[in-house]
């Protein structure tokens, strides 16, 4: 399926990017616009199954992209992400913080372990992958990084939370780096996107918002 932008064509040629969880969803859309403006994409995931349809996608129509696997919460692993890049394209113009995780799951059955799962991806994989980015090429050469927000309806149980810990975090780190680290970070305000139908758990949402919110295909 081709993609359609409002940018104006190849706005981005020659420009690298990296896009953590850009293999589904929100990150899918990313690194499939990023990819017919021009720009060469680096998509990682903690599973090469999530990046193979996207890979093939974007190589279908004549993009340029290095899909590996990456644990984000792990500092060595992202380390060689970010080192893999340079060595394929020679530069990083832009690193896209897209990659989350939560958990639907009422609060009072969330386990410490859960809980820290959501942490180490959503804060300390954020900050790992934009320390690295900053360490290998960002500090000299320049370029941007971009953390995610999102935020679901508003309900009773702990999904609200756990995007809450994720929320509430990602602004105060993005700050602290926005002060070393000046002017290469950029943090979108939330947006309206739908990227998959909520769990059965939640009740469907009102009609009006499934027609203004524009659908992010998997």
């Amino acid at each position: 399926m081709a993609v359609t932008s409002i940018f104006r064509p190849e706005l981005f040629d020659g420009q690298v990017f990296l896009i953590t969880g850009g293999g589904t969803g929100i990150g899918r859309a990313i690194a499939r616009e990023l990819s017919s403006l021009g720009a060469s994409v680096a998509i990682c995931s903690r599973s090469m199954a999530h990046l193979e349809d996207t890979c093939a996608s974007i190589k279908a129509t004549g993009g340029q992209v290095l899909a590996q696997a990456c644990d984000i919460r792990n500092e060595k692993q992202v380390n060689a992400q970010v080192q893999a890049v340079l060595e394929r394209f020679g530069r990083l113009d832009g690193l896209v913080n897209n990659a989350g995780g939560q958990f639907f799951s009422p609060a009072e059955n969330i386990t410490p372990r859960g809980w820290q799962a959501v942490i180490e991806t959503n804060l300390t994989g954020t900050f790992y992958m934009s320390q690295a980015a900053m360490r290998h090429w960002m500090s000299k050469h320049g370029g941007v990084t971009t953390p995610l927000r999102r935020a679901l309806w508003p309900r009773q149980d702990s999904q609200p939370i756990l995007m809450r810990s994720e929320k509430g975090c990602k602004p105060p780190c993005r700050r602290t780096r926005r002060g070393a680290w000046r002017p290469r970070v950029r943090s979108p305000p939330p947006s309206s996107s739908y990227s998959r139908p909520p769990p059965p758990i939640f009740p469907a949402p009102p009609c009006v918002w499934m027609e203004l919110v524009p659908f992010i295909a998997r």
